[in-house]
């Protein structure tokens, strides 16, 4: 979660540590590091641009210690130091705790690199031939950053450091839940643990997010709730972040007449985890409307069906993908006549969601082309 501009508390009455990627923090604390390459700036109507060089956190990856870990550690400390005060107990709380890892540059310190380097380093699983076959939608991101040109002891060496990432971020939340139970709250705290997207690391010719492949957009959420939720259960239909707002509110007893006035797009998940209901939409969406594309797209989740669309006014790209029979996304069954039912039905609820998708697209445009010109006066690119 990054709190970026005049309003850094967003609701929240503190702020315990710096956002490292909304200010506060010199990110050239280590010379010759990028943060991972500029996000292209471009207008939708001119196409996606063609990257010039390679996106270099690739080719960057090793072990090491850089601004992200910095930010990592620093608000380890900031919400250890949180729970650690006394009078905590006697009052309730929310904390949230926003760590940057595992993300990209792939740099982590030792020993987290070495456990995964050599023996776990493995390569993404890519067939011959994968890669020049790709969905036109994977083709335009690969374009926009240049996912190309890696050998495959530098692809070896960014998946290792991710795991890495993986395993320092495990031991950081490892040592929040000590102190959560060192101070005695760990059987009347809540304690819900996600993220906003997952990391591609060359699948399908990918990096980074931006996409609909399950290595982007399947995130964990986990929820723990000692003596109200038993643990270890798992769903096995779709669920999506909106549905953690829904669920937030309804453990704090906010009821459903206030929540219908917040016009939620997410539905609570507690009846389902304490046994109360066995009954869930099974339904998660996503859209990407930023860098790396030049027309809005959208996801649709239901069951074992996941629908990727890509607008177009006469042309749209469509893939749809049966994760049960092929948990890779190898094979892509739009427009194939036995499946034509669940690509109809799965469409029309995208555009249910989005509405007039071509007014959508105009929207969009509209805006770039006005924040361009605010870039253009300001010469400052955040703007954009």
């Amino acid at each position: 979660m990054h709190l970026i501009g005049s309003d850094q508390l967003h609701g929240f009455q503190d702020q315990l540590a710096y956002d490292p990627h909304g200010g506060g923090h010199p990110r050239d604390a280590e010379p010759g590091l990028s943060t991972g390459g500029r996000h292209p700036i471009y207008l939708w109507e001119d196409g996606v641009p063609t990257s010039d060089e390679p996106w270099p956190s690739v080719t960057e990856a090793r072990a090491g210690t850089g601004p992200m870990i910095e930010a990592d550690d620093a608000i380890e400390e900031a919400a250890l130091e949180y729970l650690r005060d006394p009078s905590r107990r006697d009052s309730p709380w929310a904390l949230c705790v926003g760590f940057v890892a595992p993300h990209f540059p792939f740099i982590v310190p030792e020993p987290y690199f070495s456990l995964y380097w050599p023996e776990y380093a493995d390569l993404p699983n890519n067939s011959p031939g994968h890669l020049n076959n790709l969905p036109a939608a994977a083709s335009r991101l690969r374009q926009a950053f240049n996912f190309s040109g890696y050998n495959e002891d530098e692809v070896r060496t960014a998946r290792a450091a991710y795991y890495g990432l993986i395993t320092y971020l495990d031991d950081k939340i490892g040592r929040l839940l000590d102190a959560l139970e060192d101070a005695g709250m760990s059987e009347n705290t809540v304690v819900i643990h996600t993220s906003d997207h997952g990391e591609s690391l060359g699948e399908h010719g990918l990096w980074r997010k931006m996409n609909f492949y399950e290595q982007s957009a399947r995130v964990p959420l986990q929820i723990s709730w000692p003596g109200v939720i038993d643990g270890g259960q798992r769903f096995s239909g779709a669920v999506s972040l909106v549905d953690a707002t829904a669920t937030i509110l309804d453990m704090a007893s906010v009821d459903q007449r206030s929540q219908s006035f917040m016009n939620l797009d997410g539905a609570s998940l507690l009846p389902q985890m304490t046994g109360a209901s066995d009954e869930h939409r099974d339904e998660a969406f996503s859209e990407h409307l930023a860098h790396g594309t030049d027309r809005p797209r959208a996801m649709l989740r239901q069951g074992r069906w996941k629908l990727s669309y890509s607008h177009h006014s006469t042309s749209p790209d469509i893939e749809l993908y049966n994760l049960e029979a092929d948990p890779g996304e190898f094979v892509d069954l739009a427009n194939d006549g036995k499946h034509s039912a669940v690509q109809k039905r799965l469409t029309n609820r995208i555009m249910d969601i989005w509405g007039d998708a071509d007014t959508l697209d105009r929207q969009i445009k509209d805006s770039q082309r006005s924040r361009l010109m605010i870039r253009d006066v300001l010469g400052d690119d955040s703007t954009f």
